[in-house]
């Protein structure tokens, strides 16, 4: 009888990590085209495609790595993680 096929624990996190970053490098290009809404559900649903594929902990770890990029990328003022209020 063949074993299910199993991720291991830790490449379920580095890939959680991976797409977030990649989702990134992705949408940055068209900062100035999109506005933050889409942005914001770009990432999740990078996040619940983790957590489909990864559990919970991975997906944990992509939402609060997606909220950070969010911040620092794409809400002004940009590279920094202050919010400037309109």
């Amino acid at each position: 009888m063949q074993q299910p096929l199993t991720i291991s624990r830790w490449l379920r996190y580095v890939s959680a990590v991976l797409a977030v970053g990649i989702g990134t490098t992705l949408i940055l290009p068209f900062r100035q085209q999109i506005n933050s809404t889409t942005v914001g559900l770009g990432y999740l649903l990078i996040v619940l495609f983790v957590a489909i594929l990864g559990r919970s902990g991975p997906a944990l770890i992509a939402s609060v790595l997606a909220m950070l990029c969010f911040n620092f990328f794409f809400l002004p003022p940009f590279h920094t993680f202050a919010i400037r209020i309109l």
